[in-house]
């Protein structure tokens, strides 16, 4: 759950972000080539006699002067050498060229040039909004067109921290979202899984309830044939005693009769020394 809750969230700020992203320059280019278009209808004005030169010039940058889109973003007017001829917060007639970037680049200038040459380009850098009395910076993409008959070049920008904000907002939106699918999944996983595991460990249990019943029956039964062996070996050793009593009775009377032989001997030899000596006599 943690695993697809991660791939899910960045996935989907990534692919926001960059929905986001394509659709602010897209709307860059649509704003362009509208101040293009305005400038062209002001040409032609001037090419049917209707309007001089500065006429047409004068009306065209009182017309972009009053273009806004989105509240804040607006379009401004150079030259081919970055001369403002209209920008909200600038003033008439400032070097677009003195404006350097962090990473030292010149980025007004870089803007120009590749407009110029018809290069579509969109530069990221800090700017300050229209009735910011603060004056903080806030990131912007911009890009700009030229427009060759007048070499001037029309730019817009979209400043980029409401791309942030629904970025942020994305991201908390799916973090409740996913957070609540983990819940649901933990609570399919107790209704299923632990279910199933509570009941194969009752089924174990079971099972060495059993065997251990068997086992005491059985130890029950060695203890039996135990108390039997206990008394044969007991009946035995008496068995065995008798048996050496006897035959210790035994040879207690042999070894009398062999005394008894003993004496009888002695008798009999006496009695035949008596009888050679009363022989001799006569």
């Amino acid at each position: 759950s943690v695993l697809i809750f991660t791939c899910s969230v960045l996935a989907a700020m990534f692919n926001v972000r960059k929905a986001l992203t394509d659709d602010a320059q897209n709307e860059i280019n649509d704003v362009n080539e509208l101040a293009y278009n305005i400038l062209e209808g002001y040409q032609k004005r001037v090419d049917d006699g209707e309007l001089s030169l500065a006429q047409a010039k004068s009306l065209a940058i009182k017309d972009l002067s009053n273009f806004r889109y989105q509240g804040i973003n607006y379009v401004w007017v150079m030259d081919y050498n970055c001369k403002y001829f209209y920008h909200p917060v600038r003033p008439y007639g400032f070097d677009g060229k003195t404006l350097v970037n962090s990473k030292g680049e010149h980025y007004i200038q870089n803007l120009v040039e590749n407009a110029i040459n018809n290069k579509k380009v969109y530069l990221k850098d800090m700017s300050v909004k229209p009735g910011d009395t603060s004056k903080t910076k806030y990131p912007k993409f911009m890009s700009c067109k030229a427009f060759p008959d007048w070499q001037w070049v029309v730019a817009t920008g979209v400043y980029i921290d409401q791309i942030d904000k629904i970025t942020f907002d994305t991201f908390l939106h799916i973090f409740i979202v996913n957070i609540l699918a983990i819940i649901i999944i933990v609570l399919l996983v107790n209704q299923t899984f632990v279910k199933r595991l509570v009941a194969s460990l009752n089924n174990i249990t079971g099972a060495l309830k059993n065997t251990s019943a068997q086992v005491t029956q059985s130890s029950s039964s060695l203890e039996v044939t135990s108390q039997k062996l206990a008394e044969g070996s007991s009946e035995q050793a008496s068995a065995v005693q008798e048996t050496s009593a006897t035959i210790e009775e035994t040879s207690s009377m042999v070894k009398q009769n062999n005394e008894n032989t003993k004496q009888a001997a002695a008798l009999a030899k006496n009695a035949k020394d008596y009888a050679m000596d009363s022989t001799s006599a006569t």
